[in-house]
């Protein structure tokens, strides 16, 4: 008598797999050993799922999960819910009967544990902006599923691609530079895209992007600005439009035309008001400004215009007297020039003008002074003959069209009127030489 004594039942077959909830996975596993047919015996081996449980919601339904009793193949429904599960999948041979313990080796098990995730998601921008000329990229990111995910990007009307729009495969999409605005009919033109994410088991979602690509971009603003050493000016604010929104300012450059190695840190322009601002200083000197004014879109693209500064040097007295004495009753005048400053003959505006912004009596503090005067075109300081003896402190300003002055002091006396005394009457004889005094004061 022959007895053959086949080997304990083993299964084998994935112990872990991934799948995304909707998608529809199998797997198989196959029995070898034990008794049946092909080891001398009859029938095959049978296949169950001896449990079934989740680690998240522990009572969950748990019936999309079945095996093919014949085949061994498991199936997963695209409707299993997402959880971590852990099952034990059994199998039988001829001998077995479920349940029974009594053949140990008639069955044997394997554990699988599935996770089913969530369905593959995707986020990124709605809008995206770039500028003619000028490569640009935006992410979108996938999520949930089962990784690794796929991209693909297609025009939303009719599911083609369009050249020179791409996505990576880790979701990056870039506009390249070859795109060109029909100008001047338009401004902008666009694209409605859909971006695709397929995760590993074949699930797919899709997000919406509308791409601008933007004419290039343009910067207006002053173009020539005048002030006079030390007084700051600014312009008013450069007007960048077009191009993708979100400008940067800033100076490409500034020159000066009479110390071309001078210092320009005094000239500055806010990046984000576009107001550029000159606050020279007495130091720095005068001169004449070339400013490169730059606006950058957010897409990079740059546009130029050029300022030109008139920094005027400050005003100065080229004729001014600082000590005039005279006597009561008799007029007098002089006459103050200056120079400088900004005026129409300068560069600017207006011309200079003169006054007196202070006059002070040095015995008679409280006394009239409104008898010297200074024309505000010519400069001549007139003192009439009515003025007071008296001394008197006189500040004369000279101002510019921007209001900047320069101021000299003139100590002015004015003496009593002259006087004189000696003899009323002389008494002599013929032929005597006589002689007498007279003192003026």
């Amino acid at each position: 008598m022959t007895i053959r004594v086949n080997p304990a039942v083993t299964v084998s077959g994935a112990s872990t797999l991934t799948t995304t909830y909707s998608r529809e996975t199998t797997t198989t596993y196959v029995a070898t050993g034990g008794t049946t047919s092909a080891t001398g015996g009859t029938g095959g081996f049978v296949y169950s799922i001896a449990s079934i449980t989740r680690t998240t919601n522990t009572s969950g339904d748990t019936s999309s999960i079945t095996i093919d009793s014949v085949t061994g193949v498991l199936s997963i429904t695209g409707n299993t819910q997402h959880d971590t599960y852990t099952i034990t999948i059994q199998a039988r041979d001829s001998f077995s009967v479920e349940g029974s313990t009594v053949c140990s080796g008639c069955f044997g098990s394997t554990t699988l544990t599935l996770r089913v995730n969530e369905s593959v998601s995707v986020s990124g921008a709605t809008t995206f902006n770039t500028t003619e000329g000028r490569s640009r990229s935006t992410q979108f990111t996938a999520s949930l599923g089962t990784g690794p995910y796929t991209y693909q990007i297609l025009q939303t009307s009719d599911s083609l691609s369009v050249s020179g729009i791409t996505i990576s495969s880790s979701g990056l999409v870039t506009v390249d530079s070859s795109f060109v605005v029909n100008q001047p009919s338009d401004t902008f033109i666009s694209y409605a895209m859909t971006v695709i994410v397929t995760d590993a088991r074949g699930d797919t979602t899709t997000a919406r992007i509308t791409i601008y690509i933007n004419d290039t971009v343009t910067l207006a603003g002053d173009s020539y600005l005048v002030t006079t050493l030390t007084k700051a000016i600014s312009s008013s604010a450069y007007s960048a439009a077009r191009g993708t929104p979100g400008y940067t300012f800033s100076l490409a450059s500034v020159t000066r035309s009479r110390l071309t190695s001078g210092d320009t840190s005094t000239i500055s322009i806010g990046s984000t008001s576009g107001i550029v601002t000159a606050n020279v200083s007495a130091s720095t000197g005068y001169d004449t400004y070339t400013v490169v004014v730059r606006v950058t879109d957010v897409a990079g693209d740059t546009e130029q215009v050029t300022l030109t500064i008139l920094v005027n040097d400050t005003i100065s007295f080229t004729s001014a007297a600082t000590s005039i004495s005279t006597t009561y009753s008799r007029e007098t005048s002089t006459t103050y020039l200056a120079i400088g400053g900004t005026t129409a003959s300068t560069g600017g505006s207006g011309s200079i003008t003169y006054s007196l912004s202070s006059i002070t009596r040095s015995t008679n503090t409280t006394g009239d002074t409104s008898t010297i005067s200074i024309d505000p075109s010519s400069g001549l300081l007139t003192i009439l003959a009515t003025t007071q003896h008296d001394t008197y402190t006189v500040r004369i300003r000279a101002t510019d069209s921007l209001g900047m002055y320069r101021e000299v002091t003139l100590t002015l006396r004015v003496n009593e009127s002259v006087a004189v005394s000696g003899a009323a009457s002389i008494i002599t004889t013929e032929g005597r030489e006589t002689t007498t005094t007279f003192t003026a004061s």
